[in-house]
């Protein structure tokens, strides 16, 4: 799977089930792949999805959706407004005292 930003076109995020840990010997028939993702990271807008299915060196594709399935994400909280990414991160202050 990889996500792309829809306006711009830059390829934000990709990744495989081999780099998930999950290596395929052999399937026969049918089945179902299924990803799941615990955070959505992205900034509100709009995405292109592309899937495919490829051989385990990624050299061949079997199956291949070129940005064909669409990607809304939505604001929320927090609200990030800038870039293609959420950082998950939190500002800490600390007062110096000065004498």
């Amino acid at each position: 799977i990889d996500i792309f930003a829809r306006d711009s076109g830059v390829h934000v995020v990709g990744t495989t089930s081999a780099i998930g840990g999950v290596h395929v010997e052999r399937l026969e028939g049918e089945g179902v792949a299924e990803l799941r993702v615990d955070d959505v990271l992205l900034v509100p807008g709009e995405y292109l999805i592309s899937l495919a299915v490829q051989d385990p060196a990624g050299s061949r594709d079997y199956d291949h959706y070129d940005r064909t399935h669409g990607l809304t994400v939505q604001p929320g909280a927090p609200l990030e407004r800038h870039g293609l990414v959420r950082l998950p991160a939190r500002w800490e202050l600390t007062q110096t005292v000065s004498s």
